[in-house]
């Protein structure tokens, strides 16, 4: 747990059910079952201050997921800045690694690695281009996906003669804590 995630911890005053739920969750391999966590929110229910308590850990796992949509994002920047990194370093190294194979006759050798260079082809597209009628009808695929208008369908099931197989209203309430 990081140093952040302890100060939220203390200020949102749930160790008590971060340890609870992780000792269930350990005892069954990892997991806490819907009905282990489903006890442990009905315990909390039994004063105010349990109340508020599990209050607080809701609040720290909606923090907790916020700071890992962070990471991801990070990552994937990071990620994304190496990938380019490498292949720049790559597009540079081709001439030098071709023209000491022509020069040399074999491919470069340095410890333990081999560097040589194959030839492949690829096709390089111009959006631009290919956003003419004529190119598109001629070497486009058309590629059509389907998603469900739920706007469209909660108003026509709100008509009670209306029925769309494989789609239900549903009500839900949702809790918020603020």
């Amino acid at each position: 747990m990081s140093s952040h995630q302890t100060s939220n911890l203390a200020l949102y005053e749930c160790s008590e059910i971060i340890a609870a739920i992780e000792a269930r969750a350990e005892q069954a391999g990892g997991e806490i079952s819907d009905e282990d966590l489903q006890a442990l929110v009905v315990a909390q229910t039994t004063s105010m201050v349990k109340l508020e308590k599990l209050c607080g850990f809701v609040k720290f796992v909606e923090h907790t997921i916020d700071l890992c949509h962070q990471e991801e994002a990070r990552l994937t920047a990071k990620r994304k800045t190496a990938e380019r990194r490498l292949e720049s370093i790559k597009k540079f190294l081709v001439p030098f690694v071709s023209q000491y194979r022509r020069e040399k006759g074999h491919p470069v050798t340095v410890g333990t690695f081999t560097l040589s260079t194959r030839r492949s082809e690829s096709v390089e597209i111009d959006e631009l281009a290919f956003a003419t009628d004529e190119n598109r009808a001629h070497w486009c695929t058309e590629k059509v996906t389907y998603q469900p208008d739920k706007k469209r369908i909660k108003e026509e099931l709100q008509n009670p003669l209306a029925t769309i197989t494989g789609a239900s209203l549903v009500e839900r309430e949702s809790l918020q804590i603020r």
